[in-house]
């Protein structure tokens, strides 16, 4: 992770959300009638902080989706606030620096795990379903709990584990499938996915087709893959576990990246 351009981008989208409702509430207020230069602030100052927001989550690879509420509702609040009073920039502006600062230390924590932490392979034992609804985000990640049975290469006996991902639709573990960890040795519950590392082990943080058989006809491997997964989603979807539009989303992404 790039950790300086990390905090460049969320001093920019500190700065984002604020800065344009400031500049659209010079001289106004509540009795106002609100004028397109108005509007044109509000509407630019929200599209840029959303992007660079995002910008933000694909580089620390966070996607909590009370991360997403701030992003998305924050702004407005700045917006409509301080016409009223100037008061509201203090509060706004402080909870905009703790968002980020918080996502800055959490990356930060997760960065130097993944460099210090113990290698090991977990094992999805169950794909824990939600109990009232499926969160979606942005119509493309779908948070999910996996029980893994964690196995370390520093002889510590396996045992089991609660991991609480958002996965990509179209990229949706089952039982069986294997990913690349890397876990605190102080605290055998604090993991992380160990995908990205140039030393994890594996080319693929999901494992979950077996290889083909010597004899197999060349393409066969992708199709198995693609048949495999195309079997989960219809399995997810028939459980309820996925909406009819998600279903038809994630099996046009899948389809479509192959």
């Amino acid at each position: 992770m790039d950790k300086r351009r990390l905090e460049l981008l969320l001093v920019a989208w500190v700065v984002l959300v604020i800065v344009p409702g400031v500049i659209a509430a010079r001289g106004t207020s509540v009795n106002d009638e609100v004028g397109g230069a108005v509007i044109g602030w509000w509407i630019g100052g929200y599209l840029a902080q959303f992007f660079v927001f995002m910008a933000v989550m694909r580089l620390s690879r966070k996607q909590a989706l009370v991360l997403w509420l701030v992003a998305s509702m924050l702004p407005w609040f700045v917006d409509w606030t301080l016409p009223a009073s100037w008061l509201f920039v203090a509060p706004w502006t402080l909870v905009a620096g703790a968002t980020a600062w918080w996502i800055y230390t959490s990356a930060d924590r997760e960065e130097d795990l993944r460099a210090h932490g113990v290698p090991a392979v977990g094992t999805v034992l169950k794909v824990i379903e939600p109990r009232f609804f499926n969160t979606v985000i942005n119509n493309v990640y779908i948070k999910r709990k996996l029980r893994l049975r964690i196995v370390r290469n520093d002889g510590t006996p396996p045992y089991e584990a609660v991991l609480k991902g958002t996965f990509m639709l179209g990229e949706i573990l089952g039982e069986g499938s294997q990913m690349n960890l890397r876990v605190d040795p102080k605290n055998p519950q604090r993991f992380v996915d160990a995908a990205d590392d140039p030393d994890s082990g594996s080319a693929s943080s999901y494992d979950d087709s077996a290889p083909p058989p010597d004899d197999a006809p060349d393409g066969s491997s992708g199709e198995r893959s693609l048949s495999g997964q195309l079997e989960k989603l219809s399995a997810l979807h028939k459980s309820g576990d996925l909406s009819d539009a998600e279903f038809a989303q994630a099996k046009e992404q899948l389809l479509g990246s192959n």
